[in-house]
Order: C-alpha cells, then structure tokens, then sequence
C-alpha cells in the first residue's frame, strides 16, 4: 500500500476528521501498488474501499465548522432568490425526500473505478443546477406528450417541436425559438440553483456487480459471456434515503411559466429520478413541499418616501443586510448592490463595516422602514 503524495499530506490523510472529504476522496486515498494501483484501505484491502470512505465521512460529519458552512449555503441561496423576487421575479422551493438511494457522479474517474460528485468547497454530496436543469427540461417534454392537445400540435412524426413557442421549452430552458420560418437563439427564462441536502448527509455502501468482467477484459475475445463467470462486486458510495434536498429555480419575466416547471419538477422527483441508473430504482424522492403561494409581480408602489441626510450605515455580513440610522429610526435592504461603489470599500471591510453616505431615499414597508437608494459622494 502506498500514499502516492507527499509526506506531509500523508500524516494529515491518516487522520482525517476535519477538512473537506471531496478533495480527500479525489486526491488523498491510498493506492495498492500489488493490484494494479487501484484504491484500497490502509491495510492495502481492495474489498472494502467504500466502507473507508464512508467511515471517513462519518468523521468529518462531526465537525461543526461543516454544519455552519452548509446553513451559510441555504441562507446565500435564500438571499439571492429575495433578491430577485424584490425585482419582480417568481421563486420555486421545492423539499423532496430520497425515498431510494442517490448517486451522482459515478461515471468520474476516480482509482475505486466509481466516483461521486461533492461540492468543491464544503465536500459534500449536492446536484449541480445543469443536472437538475437537464432532469426538469425532460420531465417538461413528457408532460407536453402526456396532454393530448399539446402533442398534437407540437409533435410531427416521431419528434416534438422543442423551437415551437407553445412548448414553452425555448422560454424556460433557452434555445432556438421558431418565428414563422426563422429561428431566434433565445435565453431561458428560468434560473435553476444547486440542490443541497438540508442536513449533513448519511452515505451508504453499495455494489456494482458486474458478472462478465473476464469477457470485457479479454482483448484476445477468446472468452465468451457466460454464467460460469465469476462476478467480480465493486463498492460504492450513495447518499442514504430518507435525506431531505431543497431544489429552488427563478422564473424572471413571465408569471405564466411558474406552473409548468413545478409541474415538470414534481415529475422529475417522483417518476423521473435524478442521479445515475434512475431506471433500476434510484435517485427518486418520495416527499416534497412546494412553495407555491403567490408572489407580488411587480414591487410594491411606493409610499410615504422620504430622503434622510447625512446616514450612517453599517453592514451585516451574515444577512448580507444594510441598515441606515437616522438618529433613532432605522431602515434596512438586503444586498450589497443597493451600495454605491465609493461607499463599497469602507462598508464591507472586515473590521470597519460601516460608511457615511450622503443621503438615503427610504419608504414604508409594512410596519418597518425600507431602503431604495443610497446616495454617496461618488
């Protein structure tokens, strides 16, 4: 068995129970140097490779520092869709439960022959947005074939008409959208997130068991695929069921496409399945909570506005929120692109988090006060 990097990073992969398990699944795994470098435990044990994975993660799982990051990823994502809703946009927030087992990633290379997919910087399982995006934009197609009346103006032959407007498919996913005889590349409409576990996730050990490993190896094709082959199992790592996902997407622009990507994400959960080898049963979730009462489409007139001079502002990194103080009234936005460039540098530095601005334009907002514009001397 050998560590094949440094000295240094193989004292610290011996005992790993901080720091981000992606990269130390991708890079810091011991190598059997008897079996043709392939991945295996310290003990140089090929067998029983995903079970060391997972009891690493086990280890990891303890590490408060990784509860936090993961709640900051939630709360950022919460911040950017309140952003966009502000300006008028329709938010989706879907939570779905794993009713099977999840895998993602297994077709990267890795030395166990089965990879996963992890976040980059907190090392986690997760769904990355152009997956959940391909996953949405399928089960939106089965729908369209699926209501009688669509498909027959949208399917000529044995294909759909994926440009046609009515199929809505070049306003939600982007495309060509058809205009009489010409086509026009249009972009999506619909913004999708990534999908993160609410809590640390539970990983599972599961096996591939390939029966014709000597037919696919034999280069000579002198050894037939028959039962008397041995099987020849190959460990990998899933994500348990019964871990909670939340999926949330930004619908810009046009209200009317809100229903339709709910109604495609719904199938997309239930019969679909995202993740690998969906047609044997995986990757299909079973619970879900939609988020579906109404928006306002366009931010709310403006009322009782006023102008105060000479503000204060301070900053809260972990709301990503700006207060203004007027001597004892106070009025709050979310977002750093409500500040004027000259304001930015004292504002957001780490030990100062606070500026003067010239004057700041607030109005009403329920019982609270609200910032529309920040003046500076820019």
């Amino acid at each position: 068995m050998i560590y094949p990097f440094s000295s240094e990073l193989q004292e610290a992969a011996r005992c790993f129970s901080n720091g981000n398990f992606g990269l130390w699944f991708n890079k810091l795994v011991p190598l059997n140097d008897q079996d043709d470098f392939k991945a295996c435990t310290p003990n140089a044990d090929n067998k029983n490779v995903a079970s060391f994975y997972r009891n690493t993660f086990d280890l990891l799982k303890k590490n408060g520092e990784l509860k936090k990051m993961l709640e900051k990823r939630h709360h950022d994502q919460e911040s950017f869709c309140r952003i966009h809703e502000e300006n008028g946009a329709q938010v989706i927030k879907v939570r779905a439960e794993l009713q099977s087992p999840l895998i993602t990633g297994i077709g990267k290379t890795h030395p166990n022959e089965v990879g996963m997919t992890f976040d980059h910087t907190m090392g986690i399982p997760y769904m990355p947005a152009t997956g959940i995006k391909g996953v949405v934009r399928l089960a939106h197609i089965l729908n369209l074939i699926e209501d009688s009346d669509k498909a027959r103006v949208l399917i000529c032959g044995d294909e759909l008409d994926d440009t046609h407007p009515d199929s809505l498919i070049p306003d939600i996913f982007g495309g060509d959208l058809k205009h009489g005889e010409k086509f026009e590349k249009y972009c999506g409409k619909v913004v999708f997130l990534d999908a993160y576990p609410e809590k640390i996730p539970e990983l599972h050990v599961d096996i591939i068991n390939p029966h014709y490993g000597k037919y696919y190896g034999d280069d000579s094709n002198q050894t037939p695929p028959a039962d008397y082959l041995d099987p020849g199992p190959v460990q990998f790592l899933t994500v348990s069921s019964g871990t909670s996902f939340v999926f949330r997407a930004i619908v810009r622009g046009n209200d009317a496409l809100k229903e339709p990507v709910i109604k495609a994400f719904y199938k997309a959960l239930t019969d679909q399945g995202f993740g690998a080898k969906t047609a044997v049963g995986y990757g299909r979730f079973l619970s879900r909570v939609c988020d579906t009462e109404k928006r306002p489409t366009r931010p709310p007139e403006r009322s009782q506005t006023e102008t105060w001079e000479t503000v204060l502002l301070t900053y809260n990194p972990g709301k990503q929120e700006i207060t203004a103080t007027c001597g004892s009234r106070k009025a709050t936005v979310t977002g750093k692109q409500w500040v004027p460039e000259c304001l930015q540098t004292d504002l957001f530095n780490k030990k100062k988090k606070r500026a003067t601005a010239k004057s700041v334009e607030v109005e009403t907002c329920g019982n609270g006060l609200k910032i529309v514009k920040i003046y500076g001397e820019c």
